[in-house]
């Protein structure tokens, strides 16, 4: 389950993916971190200069791999530096669960930044 946190220890959906977020193993899928539970990846909120944000078919506050290897939805991450946009880079995740690097969003248009 990867998901935004701003503490590194729980999920938040009242955050922005630029805060921060974390991956862990949701062993009973409820979309929180229990005590059992391990946290593989803890990211920290990124400098004011790059936005991070998701955009997907299902909830924007989590994205799970289930052990087939597929994905929860059709998932776009937008990275984007604000001192030069034309670097913006989006991670196109499938169903599938293939993802792919690009410039352009998930349907094939620019990416906005911010």
């Amino acid at each position: 389950m990867l998901c935004k946190s701003i503490d590194g220890k729980q999920c938040f959906t009242d955050t922005s993916w630029s805060d921060g977020w974390l991956i862990f193993a949701d062993t009973n899928n409820n979309k929180k971190v229990d005590r059992d539970e391990s946290i593989i990846y803890i990211q920290q909120a990124l400098p004011d200069t790059i936005f991070f944000d998701y955009k997907g078919s299902g909830s924007s506050n989590y994205f799970r791999y289930f052990p087939n290897g597929r994905g929860s939805s059709n998932v776009t991450f937008t990275l984007c530096n604000n001192s030069d946009e034309k670097m913006a880079r989006s991670i196109i995740i499938s169903r599938s669960g293939r993802a792919r690097i690009d410039n352009k969003n998930g349907g094939g248009r620019a990416l906005i930044c911010g």
